[in-house]
C-alpha cells in the first residue's frame, strides 16, 4: 500500500500554467510500478474515481497521453491532451510511502 501525491496543471494555449490542484489518494491493490503502466496505458479511466482530499479521476475521459517526462521510483509526470479541444493539463504523480505518510500526521 502507499499514497499518491497528484497535481493536475491546466495550461493555456501557449503551454503556461493557468490553474492547478492537488489531491492524495491511497492505492492499495496496485504496486507503484502496475499504477504507472495502468496511467500510461490506453485505457479509459473514468470509472476510477479518486476519494482523497479532493474528488477527481485519475486521468480525464477521451485524452492522449502526449509526453512522459519523468518516470522514475516516486515519480510519474505526463502531458495529456483532450480529444475534444486542444486544451492540455500536466499530470505529476508522487508516490508516498505509508510510513512516510503516517509522519506526516
Amino acid at each position: 500500500m502507499f499514497y499518491v501525491i497528484q497535481t493536475n496543471i491546466s495550461l493555456n494555449n501557449y503551454k503556461k500554467p493557468q490553474d492547478f490542484q492537488s489531491l492524495m489518494y491511497k492505492i492499495s491493490n496496485q504496486t507503484w510500478e502496475e499504477f504507472k503502466e495502468y496511467i500510461l496505458s490506453d485505457e479509459d479511466f473514468t470509472e476510477k474515481l479518486i476519494k482523497g482530499t479532493m474528488i477527481g479521476y485519475t486521468k480525464p475521459k477521451n485524452c492522449i497521453i502526449e509526453d512522459i517526462l519523468i518516470n522514475d521510483d516516486f515519480h510519474l509526470e505526463v502531458n495529456i491532451s483532450y480529444r475534444s479541444d486542444n486544451h492540455m493539463t500536466n499530470v505529476k504523480f508522487y508516490k508516498v510511502s505509508e510510513d512516510d505518510f503516517k509522519n506526516l500526521l
